[in-house]
């Protein structure tokens, strides 16, 4: 174990100015995101997402509660770290939701702490990695050759192709690693209860989650 809007933008233009279409919104968007793009230097490792530390590693022998002290939190896209009201406002919404599996877990009878944190360390894991794929997969929209937009060079686009399938294999080994911590630790294969709720939860089989908490 996922804004803000057009209203503000007319106030701050005095409502004089039209919104502007949104293929050239899009269009915009492009344009900075293929202008910003760099070559990825080999062997630079992916930042692991600050939110998973609030959750203890069960698996790897932590104490499946939560950390005491986090990372800077990085704004998405950016590489930049949030501003400390942006960064306060996501760790309170991110104690939120942990909050809130905590209260799905207890009201289907998985009750035991280290059961729990394990199962919403996994779901955080799982949706960190689902987040990079998404990041890979928006940018290979510069590199696509839209009509109109300058072409990206054939570098370009075998930088953000790479990108992409290696977001792809870290979410397979995300779930892949979940699934085995959760069997060695819970047994869910002999416990049918258990097994459907990890499959509601997107954590197991090849599914998406079909809830949403």
């Amino acid at each position: 174990m996922t804004a803000l809007g057009a209203g503000a933008y007319q106030r701050g233009m005095g409502r004089s100015a039209a919104t502007p279409p949104s293929s050239t919104v899009h269009g915009r968007a492009a344009l900075k995101a293929q202008a910003a793009m760099t070559p990825v230097k080999s062997g630079k490792e992916a930042k692991t997402h600050p939110r998973l530390a609030q959750v203890g590693t069960v698996a790897g022998g932590g104490t499946g509660t939560p950390a005491s002290a986090a990372a800077a939190p990085v704004a998405q896209g950016t590489g930049r770290p949030d501003s400390p009201e942006l960064a306060a406002l996501k760790a309170q919404r991110q104690t939120q939701r942990i909050a809130a599996l905590k209260s799905f877990l207890t009201a289907h009878n998985v009750t035991e702490e280290k059961a729990q944190s394990l199962i919403i360390e996994q779901v955080l894991a799982q949706e960190e990695a689902r987040r990079q794929l998404q990041e890979a997969g928006r940018q290979l929209f510069p590199v696509m050759g839209r009509q109109g937009m300058p072409p990206a060079t054939e570098q370009q686009t075998a930088t953000q192709i790479a990108a992409y399938e290696k977001a792809v294999l870290i979410y397979r080994d995300a779930r892949q690693k979940s699934a085995e911590a959760l069997e060695k630790h819970l047994a869910y294969s002999k416990t049918p209860r258990l097994r459907a709720l990890l499959l509601a939860l997107g954590l197991i089989g090849e599914a998406p989650p079909v809830i949403s908490l």
